[in-house]
């Protein structure tokens, strides 16, 4: 262990599934840590309501407690003279932006209805996460989540369609980033000597989130037919995290 004050501290919610993190906003902070080279030591049991925007993740670095991954990347990428993305042009980081908004404001929501909204994967989704919970108010505080999500997603808008339309929804996305990622191993990358950028951490944190925890929905059947896309989550998270193989996708 460092002892470097300069060492981040990761607030995030624990692993999932054989997932580093339970949330794909959390999975992909600690990706982008690793792809970095970043050191860090992790909090998988944190408050959010201590948070400094009320919710996970976010990080402590150098007594200083910073939220929102969107801000904390760029920080970190300011104040450590990150070099990640030096390889992209204007117009790919332009698209990457764009892309990764599809990811944060709307595919997001795809994943929540595949794990707190539709019937079938409810139940061992609520085991699962009952095992992040505190063993005694853990059953009391789920329900209230699921309320708490679905309200959220009423208000966002897909929780007013339909499980084929939201399906619908996330066969545009994941065809966009099929479609943009090709035949390269990497996105963006122009020969075998491009490694991944912060994108690349970013589709994997969405894509392997709702790829990698086994429930049969309609949104991650749509995905499982995109072999180089989920073939680049799987090249992603072996890069980043060797010591946790992926568990097997089942249909």
């Amino acid at each position: 262990m460092s002892t470097d004050g300069d060492k981040i501290i990761l607030k995030q919610v624990g692993p999932s599934f054989g997932l580093p993190s339970a949330s794909p906003f959390c999975l992909r902070l600690e990706a982008f840590l690793r792809l970095a080279a970043l050191d860090y030591d992790v909090d998988n049991t944190p408050d959010p309501r201590k948070a400094p925007k009320g919710k996970v993740p976010w990080i402590v670095d150098g007594g200083r407690e910073l939220a929102d991954t969107h801000f904390i990347l760029e920080h970190l990428t300011r104040t450590r003279g990150l070099t990640v993305d030096v390889r992209l042009s204007a117009e790919q980081r332009a698209v990457a932006h764009a892309c990764t908004r599809m990811l944060t404001e709307n595919f997001y929501w795809v994943i929540v209805h595949s794990r707190w909204i539709y019937p079938d994967s409810w139940a061992p989704f609520r085991r699962d996460f009952l095992r992040l919970m505190p063993p005694v108010i853990g059953p009391l505080l789920v329900p209230m989540i699921r309320r708490g999500m679905r309200k959220a997603m009423h208000q966002h808008g897909m929780g007013r369609h339909s499980h084929d339309e939201i399906a619908a929804i996330a066969r545009g996305d994941i065809e966009a980033l099929d479609a943009l990622l090709g035949a390269r191993d990497y996105f963006f990358s122009a020969g075998p000597d491009d490694g991944p950028t912060s994108f690349d951490a970013t589709v994997y944190a969405f894509i392997a989130s709702l790829l990698v925890p086994p429930f049969d929905t309609p949104q991650r059947r749509v995905l499982i037919e995109h072999a180089r896309l989920t073939a680049h989550a799987a090249r992603v998270h072996a890069r980043l995290f060797p010591e946790l193989p992926l568990p097997p996708v089942t249909r």
